[in-house]
């Protein structure tokens, strides 16, 4: 489950106006609540939230990755911040962030940093197979760029958004060929949209499930096609000494989007 930049924490400049104002140990509370949730219905939950330093050096604007047995598996922080950002607000992180789930591997993306292309080269190198890209944000080019850097690198990206910054951005997914394959509904305010999942299970079938009822068939036969075509793009890319990523039709693939409005 992918959820939007500071969805658990609020967005600095947004929902928090100063670091003193902060209750830490209750935000702490709330991630240990969802990680025991993640690991209750054994599910990988990607997830905004700042992460604090020792004083004077303010926080980190990181995602977290929670795995499926309710541990925190690992933490990006982001590196490139704006420059309001680096001198009021962040400490910028250092390193990339990839991890693997059966087999398939994800690089982590936040907001600002879609502006810079060396970080997307970077995680191609990385050998990532998607990407997660979070994000406060309703500037319609940042889906415009994501398009582009999927089908420049040959790999998927979901982008999260929350649903008051919706209006010129939506959440969506992303195929290896640069297509939206899939961006959730907007229902009355105040309700996060669809919760969708994608499955390839039997290499046939695609769907969604929303939160009011069962999965329903979103993709049709020629996005199936789109897909096989990606895979024989990748294993040509392997063989030309590119790189590529194994092809995976055999196993079944996973991933959730979920538009969330914020609470703080």
């Amino acid at each position: 489950m992918h959820f939007p930049e500071a969805a658990m924490s609020g967005c600095s400049k947004a929902q928090i106006k100063n670091w003193d104002h902060v209750d830490w140990d209750s935000l702490g509370d709330e991630l240990r609540a969802m990680a025991n949730l993640a690991r209750e219905l054994g599910l990988w939950v990607v997830v905004g939230c700042a992460h604090r330093l020792t004083q004077p050096n303010r926080p980190h604007n990181s995602l977290y990755v929670i795995s499926n047995r309710g541990e925190i598996a690992t933490r990006y922080d982001k590196r490139f911040c704006s420059h309001t950002e680096i001198t009021g607000w962040h400490t910028p992180g250092r390193r990339p962030c990839v991890f693997e789930v059966e087999g398939w591997r994800f690089g982590c993306i936040l907001c600002i940093e879609i502006q810079f292309p060396e970080l997307f080269h970077e995680y191609a190198n990385l050998d990532a197979d998607c990407i997660l890209f979070s994000a406060y944000a309703d500037d319609p080019m940042f889906g415009i760029q994501a398009q582009g850097y999927a089908a420049s690198h040959n790999y998927w990206v979901s982008l999260s958004v929350p649903t008051q910054m919706s209006r010129g951005l939506s959440s969506r997914l992303i195929a290896p060929n640069g297509e939206i394959q899939r961006w959730p509904h907007r229902r009355s305010p105040g309700w996060p949209s669809d919760c969708s999942i994608w499955t390839a299970r039997d290499g046939k079938s695609l769907y969604t499930v929303p939160s009011h009822g069962g999965p329903r068939r979103v993709m049709d036969r020629s996005i199936e096609t789109d897909m096989s075509t990606t895979h024989e793009a990748k294993r040509r890319q392997n063989s030309e000494g590119r790189r590529g990523c194994k092809s995976r039709t055999s196993e079944e693939e996973v991933f959730v989007v979920r538009d969330w409005e914020e609470r703080l």
